[in-house]
């Protein structure tokens, strides 16, 4: 279990609990893939990565869009969203600076 404050992820992205709610994606590997990366990134101090990076890293699809792949899951825009072509957490604004 990686804990990072209010992001913790569990079970490698199978469970994401993010300021008291929690996120379940237990068939969804592409998602937990997405999630893990964006995690690390976090982790990091990069509060934002490139949409095209995630792409290039995980070896999607080319110009696949990271919202497709949680458009069946409540996840998308209360967990991760996309400004501008960078993904990230949906972080608090005070927190979520272009890092």
């Amino acid at each position: 279990m990686a804990d990072t404050g209010p992001i913790m992820v569990i079970g490698e992205g199978k469970e994401v609990r993010f300021f008291g709610e929690t996120f379940r994606f237990p068939k969804g590997v592409r998602q937990r893939q997405i999630i893990c990366y964006i995690h690390e990134r976090h982790r990091q101090g990069r509060h934002w990565t490139s949409t095209e990076e995630i792409v290039m890293a995980l070896e999607l699809r080319p110009n696949a869009r990271i919202r497709d792949f949680f458009r069946r899951s409540g996840a998308w825009n209360r967990l991760l969203t996309e400004r501008s072509g960078l993904c990230g957490f949906c972080l608090p604004t005070d927190t979520a600076d272009h890092g």
